[in-house]
C-alpha cells in the first residue's frame, strides 16, 4: 500500500513534465528553411545575434545572418528566460542581455552608404517589376491593391508604410532599395519578367 501511495505522489510530476512542451520550442523549426530576405547590411549583425543565442543554449538555426522564424523563436525564448518581454525583436534591453552592442549610426557627414548610391535610389518603372513589388508587399502583409503593375494610390500607401516599417525614407516611391528591403531580387525580377519575388 505504501508503494502505491508513493508511486501516486511521485508519478504525476514526471508524467506532467513528459507531456508539457519543452523549454526550447524553436527546435521544432527545421534548419534548412530558405532565407526570408536577400542578404543585406544587417547580415553580420544577425550572425552575431545567432552566435550569442547558441552560446546561451538556444537553437537559432544555422549562423547565416537570416532573421527567420527559427532565430525569432530562439530570441523569444531567450527573452523569456531573461525575464524580458518576449517580443522576438532586437530591442536595446535584449541586445544588452545578449552582450551585443548595436553598431553606431553614421552621421550625415559620413561616407555615403549603399542606400545613398544612385543605383539603389533608381525608381522602378516597368510594369513587371512593379507587379512583383505589389506581390511582395501583399506577402509582407500590406494592402497594395491588385498586382497589376500600376502604381495606384493603394500601392503607394503600402510602399510608404513598408518603408516606414523598415526605417527607410517614406517617400511612397518604389525604388530598388525598397524592393530589396522587401526581399525582391530586382535584377532577377526584371530578367524573369516580374515573376521572381
Amino acid at each position: 500500500m505504501r508503494l502505491r501511495l508513493l508511486l501516486f505522489l511521485v508519478a504525476p510530476p514526471f508524467a506532467a513534465s513528459a507531456a508539457a512542451p519543452g523549454l526550447h520550442p524553436e527546435e521544432a523549426y527545421p534548419d534548412n528553411i530558405p532565407p526570408m530576405v536577400s542578404p543585406g547590411p544587417f547580415t553580420e549583425f544577425i550572425k552575431q545575434v545567432q552566435e550569442k543565442l547558441h552560446q546561451h543554449g538556444f537553437d537559432a538555426g544555422p549562423i547565416n545572418g537570416d532573421f527567420g522564424p527559427k532565430t525569432q523563436a530562439a530570441l523569444a525564448q531567450f527573452q523569456l528566460s531573461a525575464v524580458l518581454p518576449a517580443s522576438g525583436s532586437l530591442d536595446e534591453r535584449t541586445l544588452s542581455e545578449l552582450g551585443i552592442e548595436r553598431a553606431p549610426q553614421r552621421s550625415e557627414g559620413a561616407a555615403s552608404s549603399s542606400a545613398d548610391n544612385p543605383y539603389w535610389r533608381t525608381l522602378v518603372d516597368d510594369a513587371a517589376t512593379i507587379e512583383t513589388g505589389q506581390r511582395a508587399l501583399r506577402a509582407a502583409g500590406y494592402d497594395a491593391g491588385p498586382a497589376d503593375g500600376t502604381l495606384n494610390a493603394r500601392t503607394v500607401a503600402a510602399v510608404k508604410q513598408a518603408q516606414k516599417d523598415r526605417e527607410l525614407e517614406p517617400t511612397g516611391e518604389l525604388d530598388r532599395r525598397t524592393l530589396a528591403a522587401l526581399g525582391v531580387d530586382v535584377e532577377r525580377s526584371a530578367a524573369a519578367g516580374g515573376s521572381a519575388p
